[in-house]
């Protein structure tokens, strides 16, 4: 499924996130797939929302008909302006800078996901990009990729998933959900309880009921994919 990368109930969660507005932050060394799953979980995004992404390679491929393209070398004024444009969802793909106004604009102007490349903690990687801690909740989910051995072979996979729950200023940390977690030594993904399925249910006035019937779902529609 999509190169082991996810399984199906982490793709059905992550569907169900998307679909009910919540932001992504995927993040991970280089060469470990992220643009490719990036891709697949931009099939999610709803028909009817306008797309818009931004890169400073084009190495995107979107197979959707409101999806505007940008690439930029990292020109200040250019990613200002290109961060201005009107669009309901955006892809912002390993930029190193406008992280933070994209972090603000987050749930007011647009929904997203932000792909960043590190080999160290994703909330550390945003510090450096200028993010402040109390700017992170503005992302509900942590996707962190990785690649290396499982079972004597090279693996790409999502190491964790986390849930963005909040900021605790007192102690200026992240409060984090984990959700999902890849144990390497047997190659297979454990799941945890989600606090965010309740709140994004909430949000749109679904009961957690409807909400996990709707995943549900979902894992009947991956399970039925000859894509994936």
């Amino acid at each position: 499924m999509y190169l082991k990368i996810a399984n199906k109930n982490i793709l059905a969660y992550l569907w169900f996130a998307i679909e009910n507005d919540a932001n992504i932050l995927i993040s991970g060394p280089r060469f470990n797939s992220k643009t490719l799953f990036l891709e697949a979980l931009c099939n999610f995004i709803p028909e009817d929302k306008s797309l818009m992404s931004i890169e400073n390679f084009p190495e995107l491929t979107i197979l959707r008909k409101e999806w505007k393209p940008y690439v930029t070398l990292q020109d200040e004024k250019e990613i200002k302006h290109l961060l201005g444009l009107r669009t309901d969802y955006i892809i912002y793909d390993n930029m190193f800078f406008g992280v933070p106004f994209v972090l603000h604009s987050f749930g007011a102007r647009y929904n997203g996901i932000i792909s960043i490349q590190t080999d160290d903690s994703a909330v550390e990687r945003l510090e450096e990009l200028g993010v402040h801690r109390s700017l992170i909740p503005n992302i509900d989910i942590i996707v962190t990729m990785t690649i290396e051995k499982s079972k004597g072979k090279i693996a790409k996979r999502i190491k964790s998933i986390h849930e963005v729950l909040g900021y605790d200023f007192n102690n200026n940390s992240i409060l984090l959900n984990k959700v999902f977690y890849w144990d390497r030594s047997i190659d297979r993904f454990l799941a945890y309880r989600s606090e965010l399925i309740g709140k994004l249910a909430a949000r749109n006035k679904m009961s957690i009921a409807a909400a996990k019937q709707d995943i549900s779902k979902k894992i009947q529609t991956l399970e039925s994919s000859k894509e994936l």
